[in-house]
């Protein structure tokens, strides 16, 4: 879609709401992958759903309808595995940033807070993009 629409087309025709709000893609995504096993793919195909995912996180008010157990055990997953590369971490850190400065904590279980909470320590240290320092601080 970027490399045919511009960013206003797209934004203009809400194509990433109806993605989130009536296809749930993210928590379907995230259901997929977990019931794969998030080990078992490859991690260019991580990366390419982690840059789909920052994409549809762009914008502030798409971020709530991103929240979704099985998203959070999915980049818990990824992040945990022992093959997980740095650029991945990176994007999962990020992705974690948007999403938790949108959303009431208490609205996910004690131990995806903390795992939250962990993710967001690492932004905190490893990320020298502003913006994901200040989602950080801010979730």
């Amino acid at each position: 879609m970027l490399s045919t629409y511009s960013q206003a087309e797209i934004k203009s025709s809400k194509v990433k709401m109806k993605l989130l709000k009536d296809m749930n893609v993210a928590g379907f995504i995230a259901e997929y992958f977990v019931d794969l096993q998030a080990n078992s793919l490859s991690m260019h195909t991580h990366q390419s759903m982690m840059t789909f995912l920052l994409d549809l996180a762009e914008e502030k008010e798409y971020r709530s309808y991103m929240v979704n157990k099985a998203l959070f055990v999915y980049l818990n997953e990824c992040f945990t595995n022992k093959d997980c590369n740095k650029k991945l971490k990176s994007q999962i850190s990020e992705l974690i940033a948007s999403v938790a400065s949108a959303i009431n904590p208490n609205s996910l279980s004690y131990p995806l807070q903390y795992f939250v909470v962990d993710i967001l320590c690492h932004t905190l240290q490893d990320n020298t993009k502003e913006l994901y320092i200040f989602e950080s601080q801010l979730a």
